[in-house]
């Protein structure tokens, strides 16, 4: 892959700037400090794997403003391609990258991961990315520290060098195994460690008093169960109780009028008619009743009057035989 063209929109102190043409041997960027040449590398760094934390809080937001980002026309075996990549969709975006192919068409960053062979940005850095820095610092050293350099560039495991790693492993086993009169990190590991220890030794005995309470909870609250049963069965017997003596007094009114029934179990069934002629024997006697009432009352006037008139008892009672 070949950079052939390049366009900033913003990225440090770069706005709207277009480099076109980039020779696809050697190109070469000079000029005074500070004018802008590492942050020109940073941005091609920033096309090609996005907008780390380091390059956001170095070059963004851009200095004399526009749009965080640009693009790079490059030369690929998939033909010519412009990668472009924008970060303005928050303080933590990387940017997204949009890969534009020679016939127009829109792609993700699928086309970017095969142009750049899979070489992921820590590879590129430790052996593709000689920066005049590191040339500098060359020229500077000795022999020996030269050769250590050289070896570094030359030489690693997994994208890390193996003088690196050997750095890094000799820090690591001064930071966990130091004097024994300075504390080192195993010391304040294994001290944690105890402390843990009394920690989980702590929260295993609260467990187990909380297991037990949590047992007695149970048996509380199976007890209050069997209690509100037992107390559902003595209010449904108070209610029985309660519709029994409400009964009694029609149940006993029952027991007379069985009684009389039974009395009355002789009885021979009535004629059709019968209540109709009681019913007429009734009014008869009704009326007798009434006319009783009314000789009566005549009865007594004529007492009354015979009383008044002087009537002579005897005579009266022996008027049949002296008529006779």
């Amino acid at each position: 892959m070949k950079i052939t063209d390049l366009k900033i929109d913003g990225f440090g102190v770069w706005h709207d700037l277009t480099l076109r043409g980039l020779s696809p041997e050697l190109t070469v960027f000079y000029g005074p400090n500070e004018a802008g040449k590492s942050t020109l590398m940073q941005f091609m760094r920033s096309v090609l794997y996005g907008m780390s934390p380091m390059r956001r809080e170095r070059y963004l937001p851009p200095v004399v403003g526009g749009r965080p980002g640009g693009w790079l026309k490059v030369q690929t075996d998939h033909g010519p391609l412009t990668i472009s990549r924008y970060a303005d969709r928050g303080p933590t975006d990387i940017g997204k990258v949009t890969i534009i192919t020679a016939d127009g068409e829109e792609q993700g960053d699928r086309l970017l991961r095969e142009s750049l062979e899979h070489v992921d940005e820590p590879t590129y850095l430790n052996i593709f990315a000689v920066g005049l820095r590191e040339v500098q610092e060359l020229g500077s050293l000795s022999d020996t520290a030269a050769a250590q350099w050289l070896y570094r560039l030359t030489s690693g495991l997994d994208r890390i060098s193996l003088y690196d790693v050997i750095r890094m492993l000799e820090g690591t086993r001064l930071r966990l195994l130091n004097s024994s009169e300075e504390k080192s990190e195993l010391r304040a590991l294994l001290s944690q460690q105890e402390q843990l220890r009394g920690e989980l030794e702590e929260l295993i005995a609260k467990g187990r008093r909380w297991a037990q309470s949590a047992v007695k909870l149970r048996e509380l609250a199976e007890e209050v169960d069997a209690r509100q049963a037992e107390a559902k069965a003595l209010a449904a017997r108070a209610r029985r109780l309660e519709v029994a003596i409400s009964l009694k007094p029609l149940w006993m009114k029952r027991g007379k009028i069985d009684d009389q029934l039974e009395r009355f179990i002789n009885l021979q069934p009535l004629e059709e008619g019968t209540l109709a002629t009681l019913d007429d024997f009734n009014k008869r006697i009704e009326e007798h009743e009434r006319q009783r009432d009314i000789l009566k009352g005549q009865r007594q006037q004529l007492r009354d009057d015979a009383k008044r008139l002087g009537i002579n008892d005897a005579l009266i009672r022996n008027g049949k035989r002296l008529e006779a």
